[in-house]
């Protein structure tokens, strides 16, 4: 089965890739090993913000979370119509997806290859442990960013003998009693322009945790930067924080 959120501002999600990019070169650049280190955390609280927010739509809306709702409409993938998913399983217990395109490997492959592929290291654990249950196991297989494959593969399992006992009811519904028919799909249209910002804050996050004032204001100048050369504006209102 092959999805395409057919929704996704293309600009914009480019324009996310980019501010990624340009933050995480130049905290490397200037940082080495430490730098890696503050990038690779601020790619994890990005990733679990999005996680949060999801998994509180889901539970606003009387649903589960489990993996089939948690990734339904294409959640936390690449979208548009460059990126190609083939959905290989979708279930509440399973989910295996190879991504044949993805327009965020195309920003970033090339000699700034290893910058995205630490992203998508870091990125869907973090994601699925805070959206489902840390319970959750995550291999991420193929991935085009490392030279060798044309695609990525990702494998997640959710197994209720691995939840907690109390979080079980809360993800699958045969653990419910009071549980009657629950939807299994949620709406999901990008916003990449409050990614951004959410990225940002991420990043400023990480960079004060692991490295202090000189690196949050290298993050800060390297955010003006960005937004004067595109223009975006709304993007320094992140920065008020």
């Amino acid at each position: 089965m092959t999805y395409m959120n057919k929704t996704c501002d293309n600009a914009a999600q480019d324009q996310w890739s980019a501010l990624y990019l340009k933050m995480a070169c130049v905290l490397t650049e200037t940082y080495g090993v430490n730098g890696k280190g503050v990038v690779r955390e601020g790619v994890r609280k990005y990733a679990a913000a999005l996680a949060q927010e999801r998994k509180n739509a889901l539970l606003a809306a009387g649903m589960k979370t489990n993996l089939k709702t948690f990734f339904s409409c294409g959640f936390g993938l690449p979208c548009g119509d460059r990126a190609k998913h083939e959905w290989i399983r979708n279930t509440e217990q399973e989910m295996f997806v190879t991504i044949a395109a993805c327009p965020y490997a195309e920003c970033w492959k090339g000699d700034t290859h290893e910058i995205g592929r630490m992203f998508c290291e870091e990125y869907y654990h973090a994601l699925v442990h805070e959206g489902t249950s840390e319970k959750a196991q995550i291999n991420l297989g193929y991935t085009m960013l490392n030279g060798r494959d044309d695609s990525c593969r990702l494998s997640v399992y959710l197994r209720p003998a691995n939840v907690p006992a109390p979080q079980r009811a809360q993800c699958f519904p045969g653990f419910d009693p009071e549980c009657g028919d629950s939807a299994e799909c949620l709406d999901y249209t990008p916003d990449y322009q409050r990614q951004k910002h959410t990225l940002v804050k991420s990043f400023l996050s990480a960079a004060e945790e692991r490295m202090g004032a000189d690196c949050v204001e290298l993050v800060r100048s390297t955010v003006k930067t960005y937004g004067k050369e595109t223009g975006d504006e709304d993007l320094l209102s992140a920065l008020e924080a």
